[in-house]
């Protein structure tokens, strides 16, 4: 059975931009001195903070491009005069779903490494850090979605599979 690391501080030195402790990891009677970053509490629970609102902006926005995808798809049938809301001009109510599905798919894989790595944290004010992340991540929520959708419903259009 292994042992677990065991670090304990020895000694902190503050310098102007960052703080790093001095650490030393035991297993047993072996010690290995090391340099280890101490980040703050506060930075680390307003990156997680900065990543949820990020992810949930672009999740919203991708929801209301999907949108634009389904509905004219689902009601078609019933409604013609939903055909103005099919924007991408997709092939066909059921390549229009699959499509939609296909890319909602592909879309939370694609954000799984975000998710996991996090958005990096940057000290700035709450109106120009909102600016920033509607302009990256509510415009890409809206734009990757019409570009995928669409390149899946040509995909699937051409392999016959709808």
């Amino acid at each position: 059975m292994a042992r677990r690391l065991q670090p304990y501080v020895i000694a902190c030195v503050t310098h102007q931009k960052d703080r790093k402790c001095e650490t030393q990891d035991r297993i047993g009677n072996a010690e290995i001195d090391r340099r280890r970053p101490q980040p703050e509490v506060v930075e680390i629970g307003k990156q997680l903070l900065m990543t949820r609102g990020a992810l949930t902006t672009f999740s919203i926005a991708n929801d209301v491009a999907k949108y634009f995808a389904i509905i004219p798809a689902m009601f078609l049938a019933f409604y013609p005069q939903l055909n103005v809301l099919n924007i991408m001009s997709l092939s066909s109510p059921q390549s229009a779903i699959l499509s939609a599905i296909i890319f909602n798919a592909l879309i939370i894989i694609a954000l799984i490494p975000l998710a996991l790595k996090g958005v990096a944290y940057r000290a700035v004010g709450a109106g120009a850090l909102l600016r920033r992340n509607l302009l990256i991540y509510g415009l890409g929520g809206i734009v990757i979605p019409f570009v995928g959708i669409k390149a899946i419903d040509l995909a699937v259009t051409a392999l016959h599979l709808a």
